[in-house]
């Protein structure tokens, strides 16, 4: 048996993301009935997601930007940038949170990829785990904008930042992994946050953290934009994966069209 592995892409973005919302949930009602299984994972899980507060510089004073992202993706080239911003935005505080910052040595080593780069530690904050879901994305509701690393970019908390109204500034780069950002911003039509170059990137980052005004407008509007958007729409989602596979399968008995008697023979059948 040889297996192969093919790169498809779905338009206009590669994932669907699920808020865990009653309204949500009630776009898609089993056809069959009720549900148990689904009805006791609602029952259990608090389904009424915190409300986008306003912009935290508000009551802090400063812009605070951040990042949930797991702390492997914080590299010293990526940290040596968020300094840039931050240097040239002197009131600017940095919040992250990710389950190994509750180490006091792991905090010690964070904390010390922006200390060499003249970041005075007590601009810094670190968080550790959050357990509670609901919890965690309120603490989104203390971050002004988002940054995004690479060359592994953010995925969920990136999607989580934009619900919660947080704008995400991105660097596209030559591979997927690093494009996420790219895509979500992209479908969500916020082609302003998207930087081609470090030097972009810091630049787009510190005008939007002097920009109180947009900041307030991003809060604003990004969640109600994006439950509306091709990304939080499941079905359209699940529709063109099924498209692909069709795609894919076609390709395959085109490619093996002298197989008589392989599967091919039921090219003419809509099998997905």
């Amino acid at each position: 048996v040889v297996s192969t592995q093919s790169t498809w892409g779905i338009d206009p973005c590669f994932l669907s993301y699920n808020p865990d919302t009653p309204d949500f949930y009630n776009q898609w009602p089993n056809p069959k009935g009720p549900d148990q299984k689904r009805i006791e994972k609602e029952q259990q899980l608090d389904m009424n997601s915190p409300a986008v507060g306003p912009p935290p510089h508000l009551s802090s004073g400063f812009i605070t930007i951040g990042t949930f992202n797991s702390i492997s993706k914080i590299t010293p080239k990526v940290a040596e940038v968020w300094s840039k911003v931050m240097s040239q935005v002197p009131e600017m505080r940095l919040l992250l949170k990710s389950k190994p910052l509750a180490c006091p040595r792991v905090r010690k080593d964070m904390i010390g990829l922006f200390t060499v780069h003249g970041i005075s530690p007590d601009r810094i904050h670190c968080v550790g785990l959050i357990a509670n879901h609901n919890s965690h994305l309120a603490a989104y509701n203390e971050i002004d904008l988002t940054l995004d690393c690479w060359p592994y970019a953010g995925t969920a908390t990136s999607c989580e930042a934009l619900y919660m109204g947080v704008p995400l500034v991105c660097l596209r780069g030559e591979h997927h992994c690093q494009n996420v950002g790219v895509s979500l911003n992209s479908v969500l039509g916020y082609p302003e946050l998207i930087a081609n170059t470090e030097e972009e990137y810091i630049e787009i980052a510190v005008k939007l953290a002097r920009d109180r005004q947009r900041l307030a407008k991003y809060r604003e509007e990004l969640r109600g934009r994006m439950l509306k958007s091709p990304l939080c729409n499941g079905k359209m989602y699940v529709e063109k994966v099924e498209d692909e596979y069709r795609k894919m399968w076609h390709k395959y008995c085109d490619d093996h069209s002298e197989n008589s008697n392989g599967p091919c023979d039921h090219k003419s059948i809509n099998i997905l």
